[in-house]
């Protein structure tokens, strides 16, 4: 006897008439690509972490061209974060690496698009919010930091929940198949983005179980929840017997600063706009819902609930991972919009909602491409400058004197990784985290190997004359007796007078750093 489940109940929005929905698609549509144009026209995206996965990139391009690097090798274990290293390496040797990137990050957004379009289809049998909310969301915070494998799984991670609906009322083989290479392809993509994927089908299927109407059926729930968990079961073992790990052991918790996280969730570059645009996004929700033009569904507030309680519930930091509880945010508004029930609505409000909603988008892209051709100037120019030092250099980046705490976060402070290929010099900055990247530094420098997520934040110059004095004093082992352990230094800030006459020797200056040579 074939297994089936049922099928999940869908909202009981009235329907809205179908001319109206062919050109909010196309709508969307020209938004998408609008919002790709940055990522395709500007070399450098103001992302933090961008610049240190294009260094990793072309580390594990040149060996699979067979080309060793003094300071790193490829460690190839079953990690949960691999979709970008499995991808454009071997893609950056027919177009090149930073070309490969690009495609990499577009097709993330891409996915995040289409996979909220497609679950909201799936669920209503047609696109009315998803959409525009989620290219509200495009330039987030969290995607601000250049997560582009979190981004990656969280795309995929929609398109899975959409087939996980799609597939509710066929056998349950069929749908263990497709569960199964959802979950393969999200768990080597970003392990959080596993997690989202999993509790929201989880959720789904809790709000449908939670219906008086429904009777549950013992032998075809265990079977179900034996689906749901037996491919997560498996990879989890396969990396414990490949030596693999998820990341690291650092937990930091901020409670405090819950409040304040979705406020800064919908820019990064402005933190004010970011703030109105949120308040004001907020207050017409709470107005809609108040006049109950607005509601959720069942699935939806139960998605919506978890998701949130997720959010106050999970650390900043985990498993060597920063942001986890703020990427939680996302979601809400990658997933909610399909389940959320609109009764009411006359065609002149659904044209003013959407116009709302355009003109906010359109002013996080402005903001957002504005920042990106300022920083990519500013990179560009570094990275050449870098590119001067000997190869084989051994290159640490600190923050300059007098420079504010915020350099320590800047897009900027991962352009000197880039030299790792370059030159194939050595920097502590680049991410070589076990149980998160598949490189790893060589024995003559693993002492200056960082393995502390918070450690990869500048140190200030005050911190290095204090080492020299003290040496170990600050608990960061990379910095010890640093002016012997390494050949350059890069200090990021407006230029200063030198610092330190006397072991200092300026070889290059830029319009956010200044290089020297050490005089050893």
């Amino acid at each position: 006897m074939t297994t089936t489940t049922a099928t999940l109940a869908l909202p009981t929005a009235k329907p809205w008439p179908r001319p109206a929905v062919a050109p909010l698609s196309a709508l969307v549509a020209g938004l998408t690509i609008l919002s790709l144009l940055p990522l395709l026209l500007i070399r450098y995206p103001a992302e933090v972490d961008y610049y240190n996965h294009l260094a990793r990139m072309g580390l594990i391009a040149d060996w699979w061209r067979g080309v060793d690097n003094p300071f790193y090798a490829v460690r190839w274990q079953m990690l949960p974060n691999l979709a970008a290293d499995l991808i454009v390496p071997p893609l950056g040797l027919l177009i090149g690496v930073e070309a490969a990137l690009k495609l990499f990050a577009v097709a993330a957004k891409l996915m995040i698009v289409t996979g909220a379009v497609a679950l909201e289809r799936v669920v209503r049998g047609r696109h009315l919010l998803a959409g525009l909310f989620a290219l509200l969301v495009l330039f987030n915070w969290p995607f601000s930091w250049g997560v582009v494998n979190f981004e990656f799984g969280l795309g995929v991670a929609l398109w899975g929940v959409a087939a996980w609906v799609s597939f509710a009322g066929r056998p349950l083989i069929q749908r263990a198949a497709v569960h199964t290479g959802v979950v393969g392809a999200l768990f080597l993509s970003h392990f959080l983005a596993l997690g989202i994927y999993g509790v929201t089908i989880g959720l789904l299927e809790l709000a449908r179980w939670s219906r008086p109407a429904t009777r549950l059926r013992p032998a075809r729930t265990v079977a179900l929840l034996a689906v749901m968990a037996a491919p997560v079961a498996l990879l989890l073992a396969l990396t414990r017997l490949s030596g693999g790990a998820i990341g690291g052991t650092t937990t930091v918790w901020a409670f405090g600063f819950k409040w304040l996280w979705p406020l800064l969730l919908l820019n990064a570059d402005l933190p004010m706009l970011s703030a109105a645009m949120m308040l004001g996004l907020l207050l017409w929700l709470g107005i809609l819902v108040a006049r109950r033009r607005l509601s959720l569904t069942r699935e939806g507030a139960f998605v919506a609930g978890g998701l949130l309680l997720l959010y106050v519930a999970m650390p900043r930091q985990l498993f060597e991972t920063d942001m986890i509880d703020i990427r939680l945010l996302v979601p809400l508004f990658l997933i909610v919009p399909a389940f959320v029930s609109l009764e009411g609505w006359s065609a002149r409000a659904r044209r003013h909602a959407a116009l709302a909603l355009t003109v906010l988008i359109l002013v996080n892209l402005a903001v957002t491409a504005t920042s990106w051709r300022s920083v990519s100037r500013d990179a560009a120019e570094l990275r050449a400058a870098v590119a001067t030092l000997p190869p084989g250099s051994r290159l640490l980046v600190a923050r300059a004197p007098g420079a504010a705490e915020r350099y320590s976060s800047a897009p900027i402070v991962f352009v000197p990784t880039l030299a790792v290929h370059d030159i194939h010099a050595f920097t502590p900055s680049l991410y070589t985290m076990p149980g998160v990247q598949p490189v790893a530094p060589r024995p003559a420098v693993a002492p200056l190997h960082i393995d502390k997520g918070l450690d990869y934040r500048l140190p200030p110059f005050a911190l290095l004359a204090g080492e020299v004095r003290r040496p170990g004093s600050s608990g960061r082992t990379y910095l010890a007796d640093w002016p012997h352990a390494y050949d350059a230094l890069v200090l990021i800030g407006p230029p200063v007078a030198n610092p330190w006459s006397d072991r200092l020797r300026p070889v290059a200056a830029t319009a956010q750093a200044t290089i020297y040579r050490l005089g050893n």
